[in-house]
């Protein structure tokens, strides 16, 4: 569960691509009672290593979802490099 300014989001994976030390994460989220977006996020394998950078790519996530509408995707593969 991720709270922004657009609410409540419950975020889950619906799959997983990993190539070159990259991962690419499809991501669904659901507002709760409201509606539901995809997310295609790509990182680095090393992003997902620390509390740090995970707080990272939730803060990403969390920006995304306040200031885009629909469907989209979020490159933070800059992390963990």
């Amino acid at each position: 569960m991720l709270g922004t300014r657009k609410g409540v989001w419950v975020l889950g994976v619906a799959g997983v691509i990993i190539a070159n030390g990259d991962s690419e994460l499809t991501v669904w989220l659901k507002a709760r009672h409201v509606e539901e977006r995809r997310l295609v996020l790509r990182v680095r394998d090393t992003a997902l290593a620390s509390v740090e950078s995970r707080e990272f790519v939730a803060q990403g996530i969390r920006n995304w979802i306040e200031q885009t509408e629909g469907d989209g995707e979020l490159d933070l593969r800059s992390l963990g490099r």
